[in-house]
């Protein structure tokens, strides 16, 4: 955002600011077969903050997605973060995982 910035030249100078880069990862999750549907997630990792930053400077709603969302049976799923927005940084997602373990029948 240029209002962090100010420049001390008057010559005309132009300069460009570009955003910084930020990894928002969804973090891996597990759960013993219990016939209910997953939603939602397990948080997120994030790298690439500056500043002493934190996520209070990001926009939007996090939401999860994947095929994890509902999913029931023993299996892998994936997981998958978005919905954040911020002025100052351009945010990649990388994907987490779901794995619904087997119960154990006594």
């Amino acid at each position: 955002m240029a209002s962090n910035y100010s420049l001390a030249s008057s010559t005309g100078l132009t300069a460009t600011i570009s955003k910084a880069n930020l990894a928002v990862t969804a973090n891996d999750a597990s759960k013993t077969y219990d016939g209910q549907a997953w939603s939602g997630g397990n948080g997120v990792r994030y790298d690439g903050f500056v500043n002493n930053e934190t996520s209070a400077v990001l926009g939007g709603s996090l939401t999860y997605g994947g095929n994890a969302q509902g999913a029931t049976d023993a299996g892998n799923y994936m997981l998958s973060a978005s919905g954040l927005s911020a002025d100052n940084y351009a945010i990649s997602y990388t994907d987490g995982a779901l794995q619904i373990i087997a119960a154990v029948v006594e």
